[in-house]
């Protein structure tokens, strides 16, 4: 059976506070299913609606697993999830580096859309094993590392690579060093 990751586009879809517009979706999956393709649905990937601002919004994951809950109830047949695409990623280009999103280039920038993005992340999966208890979800992280270009490594070059996986030892409850 093929398999095919797929973003929904939840901008499209969730209009508001438990409001939804389902159909493109409706559309796009029922062709998927009509396909005999299995997806795994991303559904976050980068970007929110406009009416949720952005990944500075404290209301993010409270909002965000609610409209997961209501994807993994709309779609019972679909198994697999990557409830959001590369934590890191997002976190650093929208509050750190300031290519994405808000914009922001400061360390409380990606630290407040890091730990916005994680409990999204862990809210909406257990919103999608409520409704799915045997659901699969699927991380998707950076695998980017940051080589030295001296013979004494930076302390900036260390934090960086160090950085890159703190999504994960947040998201797996593992204490970062």
């Amino acid at each position: 059976t093929p398999v095919l990751r797929y973003g929904l586009p939840n901008h499209l879809i969730h209009l508001g506070p438990d409001r939804y517009d389902w159909s493109f979706a409706d559309e796009a999956m029922a062709e998927i299913k009509r396909l005999g393709i299995r997806p795994i649905l991303d559904l976050l990937h980068f970007g929110i609606p406009d009416w949720l601002g952005d990944f500075q919004n404290p209301e993010l994951p409270m909002h965000f697993a609610r409209y997961a809950g209501a994807v993994a109830a709309r779609y019972p047949w679909v198994r697999a999830y990557t409830p959001v695409n590369e934590v890191y990623v997002a976190s650093r280009n929208s509050g750190w580096t300031g290519i994405w999103n808000e914009r922001l280039a400061t360390e409380r920038g990606f630290v407040t859309a890091l730990k916005h993005l994680v409990a999204a992340n862990l809210l909406a999966t257990g919103a999608i094993a409520k409704a799915r208890p045997d659901a699969i979800i699927i991380q998707s992280e950076s695998a980017e590392y940051m080589h030295h270009v001296s013979a004494h490594p930076s302390h900036d070059v260390k934090l960086r690579n160090k950085l890159i996986f703190l999504s994960l030892d947040l998201l797996y409850s593992k204490s970062p060093d």
